[in-house]
Order: structure tokens, then C-alpha cells, then sequence
């Protein structure tokens, strides 16, 4: 009912306060029906999985969320988060009365998902009465862009037991070069993000600290374009405006996985999605590989494991390599790549396996300096590859690890491909 009607009138609506009104006053409809919550619910859960993504230590099972101003009561949180969203932020709040009335349904129907309160004014007692009922807040100074409202809210988080994460939402008005001490506040105060108005900020910000700062687009989006424009640019969630609902499984893939994000973390996605493990075997490389796989949050679900086989011994030992293949064709070589892939694959029982061998310093008898061979093993065939660079030591192992990963992705991406 709400895909076939509902979402296709909120399309064309170009007023988005009308256009949310119709969305939720469907579920609030839906609601009164003796048992049409539940149903509802059934018919709507839609938990898309394989695109997980951490943000300031909150599990997101995908980057897109449902911004403030739609649920500003908190009494429908639980079926949008059914369409998809990760995350619905509600209010905003700017009384205490509001608050205790949102506190009201949150008793009475706790979140399934992370929950997050926009609070607009009133600041720190409205803080403090929400604080053990949503997951993070999001202080709005968009009409008083002063960053001393936070010292209270600051101090008044070190008194309770669980920390919570506070964003700060800044005035869509402010030019990115006047941002310099909203910036240094959140990064010498521990404020956990920012909520940015437009992609010149976003990019501002994740300038000026290098990522180390969590940023949430709230940029008007309603098209999967613009929601990929804001991830490109350095977002870490989006929020997205009822358009884009239902934001089913294909939906949410399509626009999460092509994003610039980083290709251990588009492997990790392709993996999970399709149930297959990895495992790694290093030489070169020296476990870099392995560092840059672990360092995406759920890769334990299907990253079994890594063997650095630095030395001879440990490649014909641990992996299995035949001696004769080492002497006839060397240690830098395709044969020794593809023996070293398949022998962890087979060690671990992973879906696919990667392996490098090369010279990150220093040339032999066959290869320059900065010559590595990869060899990918999957489940149809092991796939090997040459990828030559130049600079030094370090930088040399950096673009090893790069090419492999990308060579990696690839290779899965071309079994998908032929097993459909």
C-alpha cells in the first residue's frame, strides 16, 4: 500500500513538510486499525544488511537516516525505521513539556534501532530528561550559533554512566571559512560530529580534520544523487527526506557501494552481502593487508584469518608451496602467488584468498625493485597478476596493498558477475 501509493504521491509533492505530513499520517492511519501496527510492521521490516558502517561508536547497519522534523512527537519512530533507515532522529525539541511527551511513547514502545532527539532550545534540562532514552543527540544551534551552549551539556554527560554521543547541527548560513572555531570546539571538546547544511562544508570539515571528525549531510536531500554527492564529499551519514523511502536492500546497495569509499570497505560489503569469507597470505606485504581488512567494523563476520609468510620456509611449510616452484620460477613470481593463495584458501576453508610476493626494496635476477605478483583464489579459479611501482620502502608496500585489494575486488566482483 505505501510503496504501490503513498511513496509515489510524496514523490511529487515538492513541499517536503506536506509532502511528510501524507507519509506519516499513512502509518498513524495504519495505527488505528485493531491490529494494523503489527501488520504494518511485518510487511515493512526491512533490515538491509552487508553495509554496516561505525560512526562515533554506533552501529549503523547503513549510512542513511530519517532526519528531524518528520516524527517530532517521537509516536512513529519504529515504522520508519521498518522502511530502512538505520537511524531516525526526532523532534526537535525545544521545551521540556515536548520532551516528557515524547518520553511517553518511548516508554511505551521502546526503539528497535538507534534513536537519535534534535534538541532546538531549552538546552540542558531538555538534554538531561532525554538523555537515557535515545541513543545520541543532535544539539541545533542553526539560531544561535554559539558553541558555549555545549559546556553545560558536556558536563552534565560526565555524570552519567553511559556515554552518549552529542552532534552539533550548525546553521546552513555560515560560510565554510567561518566554521574554524565550531571546528576546534567539537575537536578539543570531545563533541562527537557535525551535522553539516551543504557539501561545501562537509568537505570543509573533513579538511580541516582530516576525518577524524564524524559528519551527518543534512543537506535537503531527496534523490539518491544527492545522497551519493554527500557520502563522495566526506559525510558519514546521510539524512534523507521521505522521497527516498522505501529504502529497500537494492536501493540502499546502489547507493552505499559506489560511493569513493575505501576498497576494503566496499570488499567487506561485497563479502558480506553474498555470505563469503576471505582469508590473506603475506609476504611483501607483511600483514598490511590483513591491517586495512580488520580495521572495517564487522569484518569478523567474514575475515577468517592471515598468514605472513615472510620467510621461504613458512610459504613451503604453513601454505604448502612446492620447493620445485620456488626453484624453477622464484620467489617473486606468478606461480609462487598462485601457490601461496591457494594453500591459505585451502588452510582456512575462505570463499577467496590474496597473496603477494615481490620487492618492496631491492631487484633479483627477474624484477626491478617494486615489482609484486598477486594471486586471487576463488572458488572457479586462482587469477594472479603483476603491478610494478617506484619510491621507496614503505611507500612501495603501501601501493602493494592497494593493488591487491583492488585486484581482489575484481576478482569478486567478476565471480558474481558469472555465477548469475
Amino acid at each position: 500500500m505505501y510503496s504501490l501509493l503513498i511513496r509515489p504521491i510524496t514523490r511529487r509533492i515538492k513541499d517536503n513538510s506536506k509532502a511528510s505530513a501524507i507519509a506519516l499520517g499513512y502509518f498513524k492511519f495504519e495505527g488505528k486499525i485493531p491490529g494494523g501496527r503489527f501488520v504494518s510492521r511485518l510487511i515493512h521490516r526491512n533490515r538491509p544488511l552487508g553495509l554496516e558502517r561505525e560512526v562515533f561508536g554506533l552501529n549503523f547497519y547503513n549510512p542513511v537516516g530519517l532526519g528531524a522534523g518528520l516524527d517530532v512527537n517521537g509516536e512513529m519512530y519504529n515504522d520508519l525505521n521498518d522502511l530502512g533507515f538505520s537511524f531516525v532522529e526526532i523532534g526537535p525539541f525545544n521545551s521540556t513539556a515536548s520532551i516528557r511527551k515524547a518520553i511517553t511513547k518511548l516508554q511505551s514502545d521502546p526503539p528497535n534501532d538507534i534513536l537519535a532527539a534534535c534538541i532546538a532550545g531549552n538546552y540542558l534540562p531538555a538534554f538531561c530528561l532525554a538523555y537515557d532514552f535515545c541513543d545520541f543527540f543532535v544539539i541545533d544551534i542553526s539560531e544561535n550559533p554559539d558553541m558555549e551552549i555545549f559546556d553545560d551539556l558536556l558536563d552534565a554527560r560526565l555524570t552519567y554512566e553511559v556515554y552518549k554521543p552529542l552532534v552539533v547541527k550548525i546553521p546552513e548560513s555560515i560560510p565554510p571559512e567561518d566554521l574554524d572555531y565550531i571546528v576546534q570546539y567539537c575537536m578539543m571538546n570531545s563533541v562527537d560530529g557535525i551535522e553539516a547544511r551543504n557539501i561545501k562544508q562537509i568537505e570543509y570539515i573533513k579538511e580541516k580534520t582530516k576525518g577524524r571528525l564524524s559528519i551527518i549531510a543534512n543537506c535537503h536531500i531527496k534523490t539518491p544523487q544527492q545522497a551519493h554527492e554527500a557520502l563522495n564529499a566526506g559525510a558519514s551519514l546521510v539524512e534523507v527526506r521521505m522521497g527516498l523511502v522505501q529504502t529497500d536492500r537494492k536501493n540502499i546497495e546502489v547507493l552505499v557501494i559506489n560511493v569513493k569509499m575505501n576498497v576494503e570497505q566496499r570488499i567487506g560489503i561485497l563479502l558480506k552481502a553474498h555470505g563469503f569469507t576471505l582469508s590473506a597470505a603475506e609476504s611483501c606485504t607483511g600483514g598490511r593487508i590483513s591491517h586495512l581488512i580488520t580495521t572495517v567494523s564487522g569484518a569478523s563476520a567474514y575475515y577468517l584469518g592471515s598468514v605472513t609468510s615472510y620467510a621461504v620456509s613458512v610459504k613451503e611449510s604453513v601454505l604448502g608451496v612446492q620447493p620445485q616452484i620456488i626453484k624453477a620460477h622464484g620467489v617473486v613470481s606468478l606461480e609462487v602467488a598462485a601457490a601461496m593463495a591457494d594453500g591459505v584458501r585451502q588452510l582456512t576453508g575462505s570463499t577467496f584468498a590474496v597473496a603477494t610476493t615481490g620487492l618492496a626494496e631491492g631487484a633479483d635476477e627477474r624484477w626491478p625493485e617494486g615489482t609484486v605478483w598477486i594471486g586471487v583464489s576463488g572458488p572457479n579459479a586462482t587469477e594472479t597478476k603483476i603491478f610494478q611501482t617506484s619510491g621507496d620502502r614503505k611507500s612501495n608496500i603501501r601501493h602493494f596493498t592497494t593493488a591487491s585489494l583492488l585486484f581482489l575486488e575484481k576478482c569478486i566482483k567478476k565471480y558474481i558477475k558469472d555465477c548469475k
